[in-house]
């Protein structure tokens, strides 16, 4: 998931060219829901490429 993530935000979604853009505050309650753990995975994703 990282992975697609990453390539989303560095070279574009699905070979478009078109860049993923900014993940901005993420919230979580407890116990994380499937939504909030995917959300943590896109904010892990952008801070790993440097933008």
């Amino acid at each position: 998931m990282i992975t697609i993530l990453v390539r989303n935000i560095k070279e574009g979604v699905d070979h478009t060219g078109l860049k993923a853009g900014i993940i901005g505050e993420i919230g979580v309650m407890v116990p994380m829901k499937d939504v909030e753990i995917r959300s943590l995975r896109a904010a892990a994703a952008q801070k790993k490429t440097g933008y």
